[in-house]
């Protein structure tokens, strides 16, 4: 999950006072708590040595000494005893020794006080007491006065402190805390939510640079806002430019269309006009002839003849010109690329064009999707072509494979002239041939059926150069393809003539 800034900040905030509230508590517990104790040890020492002074000058009379040490054990003095140099007490309450305080005060080496913390088993209960030791004389003999102070108040006043200032830094963090957030929510989430709306509402096209807010906020933002509304502006000056350029282009385009489309039917209307005027022309001569009446029967049933293989010439152009321009519908299935090859070189084969042309299909091709009978109307026209531009002699090589994404490709290589340069551009285009005795309308309908198949044809060599190499490309099928059946016998009719 991604946090927002407010909680990036406020993460970021939490654990800085968290460290720096951590580094403030243990200094309060740690080294205050400790000095605290030891400056209070520090008064008791010289309590303890103000006692030893009036110890060493009071009289030798053990018992008075006793009751004055017993009248000594108020507040925090709860133990108070005088020892001998047998380390026997002389006067006092006994349990206040501190046998090695004690031993070192009698040879003159008193150390400071120590504390002890008592066990929740002593008399009074769990705590901390402070004893020491101090070298005294009673009756002129040397002896060592033991006392026992209780530290229990100061270290309850000094916890008590402490539970105080932990709630104060407590209280701290979270106001800081709070007031972090509050002040990051006012300077900087709220503008950059204010300039994320006017960014959204931009972006849906609902209003333009007026839409981004000036921002009450540090001057980064504010100089940012200012750049966007900028930018916005700047965008809406370009995009409009690039509106106007983009309906320029569009006319343009159509104008070129309407162009290429005037001249596609200036084409075709030429190519109609070539192959359908010279027939006619024929026919027209045949029956002004037999319109003199000097035709004999034979004569006659001559022209007759010749006159129907003209009109019947007419109507296969025509024909041919509906195929390109209403296709018969389409019948799909799975098909075996490499069986519609090997039927179309068996149907080609009864051609004159391909009857001393080898036709060899090579490689592989997995299953497509197209209609059989046009599929192999289509790699016929390839090979009558490619027969035709070799002069009816040598090897047309047929080519299989998979495009490596489920398609399958077919390129029919011949050993011909090549296409001519100036032909490349309108190859595909009706009545557009290189030979005097084509109608230039088999690649046009090629096109028609491998494009409805979802595939592609295209020329694959380079113009100009010797041999022609098409490819045809077919989307992949998945499952079995269906069997192709290659008719037998005498080739089939209707179809297309070389292009």
């Amino acid at each position: 999950m991604t946090l927002g800034i407010r909680g990036t900040l406020a993460l970021g905030l939490a654990g800085l006072l968290f460290a720096a509230g951590a580094i403030a508590a243990w200094v309060v517990i740690t080294v205050t708590a400790d000095e605290t104790l030891r400056q209070v040890a520090r008064q008791l020492e010289r309590r303890a040595d103000g006692l030893a002074q009036f110890v060493s000058s009071s009289p030798a009379d053990r018992a008075a000494l006793g009751a004055w040490l017993t009248r000594q054990r108020t507040g925090d003095l709860v133990g108070a005893a005088v020892f001998d140099e047998a380390l026997k007490p002389i006067a006092g309450a006994g349990q206040a020794a501190d046998t090695p305080a004690v031993g070192d005060a009698l040879q003159g080496e008193p150390g400071p006080g120590r504390r002890v913390t008592r066990g929740a088993e002593h008399p009074r209960g769990a705590g901390l007491d402070f004893r020491v030791a101090r070298r005294v004389s009673v009756g002129g003999q040397r002896a060592a006065l033991g006392l026992v102070f209780s530290m229990d108040g100061p270290r309850e006043a000094v916890a008590s402190r402490q539970r105080l200032v932990l709630s104060l830094l407590a209280f701290d963090v979270v106001a800081l805390l709070l007031f972090g957030l509050y002040l990051a929510t006012r300077t900087l989430v709220r503008p950059v939510r204010a300039l994320t709306a006017a960014t959204q509402a931009i972006a849906a096209g609902d209003g333009g640079a007026e839409q981004v807010p000036h921002l009450r906020g540090p001057a980064e933002l504010q100089g940012l806002a200012e750049a966007f509304r900028a930018m916005i502006t700047r965008l809406a000056a370009q995009h409009a430019e690039l509106q106007g350029t983009i309906e320029q282009l569009e006319a343009a385009r159509d104008g070129l269309v309407r162009s290429e489309k005037l001249a596609t039917v200036g084409r075709l209307a030429a190519g109609v006009a070539h192959e359908v005027g010279n027939p006619l022309a024929a026919v027209m001569g045949y029956v002004e002839y037999l319109q003199t009446g000097r035709a004999d029967e034979a004569l006659r049933g001559e022209l007759l003849g010749r006159t129907r293989k003209e009109l019947e010439r007419m109507r296969g152009i025509v024909r041919q010109l509906l195929d390109v321009a209403r296709p018969s519908p389409a019948a799909p299935a799975r098909v075996d690329l490499g069986d519609i090859a090997r039927s179309a070189a068996e149907i080609a084969g009864y051609h004159a064009a391909l009857r001393q042309v080898q036709v060899a299909v090579v490689g592989q091709a997995p299953a497509v999707w197209a209609d059989p009978a046009q599929l192999r109307q289509v790699f016929v026209n390839l090979l009558l072509n490619a027969g035709q531009a070799q002069g009816g002699v040598g090897e047309v090589t047929v080519t299989l494979s998979g495009d490596g994404a489920g398609g399958a490709t077919a390129v029919v290589q011949d050993a011909g002239p090549g296409i001519p340069a100036d032909m490349a551009d309108q190859l595909f285009e009706p009545f557009v041939t290189g030979r005097t005795e084509g109608t230039g309308l088999g690649l046009a309908i090629c096109l028609r059926v491998v494009t409805t198949a979802g595939g592609g044809l295209r020329l694959l060599s380079a113009p100009g150069a010797p041999g022609a190499a098409f490819e045809v490309w077919l989307p992949g099928a998945a499952g079995p393809a269906e069997p192709v059946d290659a008719p037998a016998g005498e080739p089939p009719s209707g179809e297309p003539p070389p292009g």
